[in-house]
């Protein structure tokens, strides 16, 4: 070999060996860069999934907490964070991150921003440093005004939304395949912006009407306002997160996002498992099984539902002590409302039968019109008929108990009597009539809100009033009034009644005599006779479902989607459902295992007093 082959040979060798370093440190810098993407994007991932569980943490806790500000009312959620309103001044009326007022009409959903500011949170960002999105149910809704909230929330309202995901390939549902299983909220983390948003703030003074201007009311977690710039149409499937409409379609409102949307629409939202090209919105949502399993944890709620049960039961009792010849033993009681309704959410729904259909089990009625009618009652001195047997309720015989006072303050609620037309009681009893009360009365505690159209207690009393003792007193009262009718609009379809065939409206005799043919009997038929039975029941067992129109088909109209054993029977019987044995529950978990049931029953007794009913004897060991 001649020093020239040598040294070619020598020169191949060097080359070999510099490009396999070459390769092998170009391969390390690939590998670090691609670990560190990968890092990133965990990273990313990490922090969207944790601010996505802080937000449902922190609306789940509003939810359970809500009974505490607002006495009576459990299961509701704050509204989005939507823009604001200019008020007077030019300034937004409402704070970046807080909840605004209405958010649409009553039963209407809402989509916004996340309200952070109004959970006591600092702004929650996902993985790409966006700020989060929220969407809430109608019935669901925290609105301001009686006008735009629902007229019943409970552990059986449904919600709006069904969840699908997308993985690429195929689409799953998530939740809503049932209606009892849609979400009642959903968070959404939106991601990096796609190439067809724009999540600029822009610099123009431009403003819809008195619509906040787009660069106004985001300074802290920046863009605007515009939905379909953080939220997808996903093309397969069609399903549109940016919007509410029934078939989600993108023709929200350039500045509100919350367009135009009919009450009880049922609304698809999707989002991305693996990150689709067409939408990369990452979502949690909440059921109604999370926020109310949440709340059964309570240490209140089920002796609200008890108080509840108790004081509507003394309603029903104290109907009795008006009728005109009450004073020479008239007893009777007014008729049950029907089990079906055409929509279970509306007081006037709860209207009781008159003597042409017979029924002696069904609803706690509310208008007792037609039982008014039958017995013959008149107007005494200075009070109304009792037209409605909860909203004009006698609250003055009802006598004390360690449970319920605990709830509601029996000794403020027995002040109340709110049939009276006298100006002392009116005031301490019922704000909606305080202009029939004695004006230099009205100072002391109420106010006008132009907002709601109507006078309202103070929030608190000061030095300034008049009688600051004697409007303390006018809170109290109203406070306490205002709890039960709260729990009793919110929970009156789980209230069942039936009454003893001697003391129907239309009884033979006005003065009635008990015995097992013609007055009610609870777990065995041994001698004790009631005159009537006010029932709670509980929260669904297995096989229950109670779903409602108009969004669902009607299965409430069944008693046994309610009641358990006899009392289901005796419901649903309606014409002789006054002569019946019904059953208590068993206080001990052992007996609700063995009697699987969970019904609340309160007695009126022939007498019209008011007791729990008894419960069931122990089984034999």
């Amino acid at each position: 070999m001649n020093m020239r082959q040598f040294y070619d040979r020598q020169s191949g060798v060097a080359l070999i060996v510099f490009l396999t370093i070459f390769l092998l440190s170009t391969t390390a810098i690939l590998l670090h860069k691609l670990n560190n993407r990968t890092d990133f994007v965990l990273e990313n991932q990490v922090q969207t999934a944790r601010a996505l569980a802080q937000a449902k943490d922190a609306l789940i806790g509003y939810a359970a907490s809500y009974y505490d500000r607002y006495s009576g009312m459990y299961g509701f959620l704050p509204c989005p964070d939507v823009d604001a309103k200019l008020d007077s001044s030019g300034k937004p009326s409402y704070p970046e991150g807080v909840e605004h007022g209405n958010c649409t009409g009553r039963n209407k959903s809402s989509l916004g921003r996340f309200p952070w500011r109004t959970l006591g949170l600092e702004p929650l960002r996902d993985g790409a440093g966006e700020c989060l999105w929220y969407a809430v149910s109608g019935p669901y809704k925290n609105a301001t005004t009686a006008s735009a909230r629902t007229e019943m929330l409970n552990e059986d309202t449904n919600g709006l939304f069904k969840i699908f995901g997308i993985d690429g390939t195929q689409t799953l549902q998530l939740a809503g395949s049932s209606a009892q299983d849609r979400a009642v909220a959903v968070i959404i983390a939106p991601g990096k912006i796609l190439s067809n948003q724009n999540r600029r703030t822009p610099t123009d003074n431009i403003t819809l009407g008195n619509r906040v201007p787009y660069d106004k009311g985001v300074e802290i977690c920046g863009g605007n306002y515009t939905a379909s710039n953080y939220l997808e149409l996903e093309q397969v499937n069609g399903i549109n997160n940016a919007s509410l409409s029934a078939v989600n379609d993108i023709s929200n409102s350039p500045i509100y996002p919350d367009s135009p949307i009919n009450a009880d629409t049922i609304v698809k939202f999707i989002r991305a498992q693996n990150n689709p090209s067409d939408i990369n919105d990452k979502i949690v949502y909440i059921t109604r099984e999370e926020l109310f399993e949440a709340i059964y944890k309570r240490n209140d709620f089920d002796n609200s539902m008890r108080c509840l049960t108790r004081i509507a039961t003394y309603c029903v009792a104290n109907y009795a002590k008006t009728n005109t010849n009450f004073s020479s033993g008239d007893k009777r009681l007014p008729w049950p409302a029907p089990v079906y309704l055409t929509d279970y959410r509306y007081n006037a729904e709860y209207d009781d039968h008159d003597n042409t259909e017979t029924y002696l089990s069904g609803r706690l009625p509310d208008d007792v019109r037609d039982s008014n009618s039958q017995i013959g009652k008149i107007n005494e001195v200075n009070k109304v008929l009792p037209d409605f047997l909860i909203t004009l309720c006698d609250f003055s015989s009802i006598s004390s108990d360690p449970i319920c006072d605990n709830i509601i303050s029996i000794d403020n609620l027995k002040k109340c009597d709110l049939r009276s037309t006298e100006s002392a009681k009116i005031l301490l009893c019922d704000a909606k009539n305080v202009l029939q009360a004695d004006r230099s009365l009205y100072n002391y505690a109420y106010y006008y809100s132009s907002s709601e159209g109507k006078y309202k207690i103070r929030e608190t009393c000061t030095n300034t009033n008049p009688d600051q003792t004697k409007c303390q007193e006018v809170k109290d009262s109203n406070r306490a009034v205002e709890t039960f009718e709260y729990l009793w609009k919110n929970w009156k379809d789980h209230l069942f009644y039936a009454v003893a065939e001697a003391h129907k409206p239309d009884a033979s005799a006005t003065t009635p005599n008990c015995n097992t043919n013609n007055c009610i009997k609870v777990n065995i038929d041994d001698g004790n006779y009631y005159a009537a039975v006010v029932m709670f029941a509980g929260q669904r067992l297995p096989g229950q479902i109670r779903n409602a129109p108009p969004t669902d088909s009607d299965t409430r109209r069944k008693g046994e989607n309610y009641l358990e054993r006899n009392n289901a029977i005796h419901i649903n019987a309606g014409g002789t459902g006054g002569n019946e044995i019904y059953q208590q529950w068993g206080m001990s978990e052992d007996i609700h295992d063995i009697n699987n049931i969970n019904d609340i029953l309160y007695c009126i007794n022939n007498d019209l007093n008011v007791t729990i009913c008894p419960e069931p004897p122990l089984p034999s060991p």
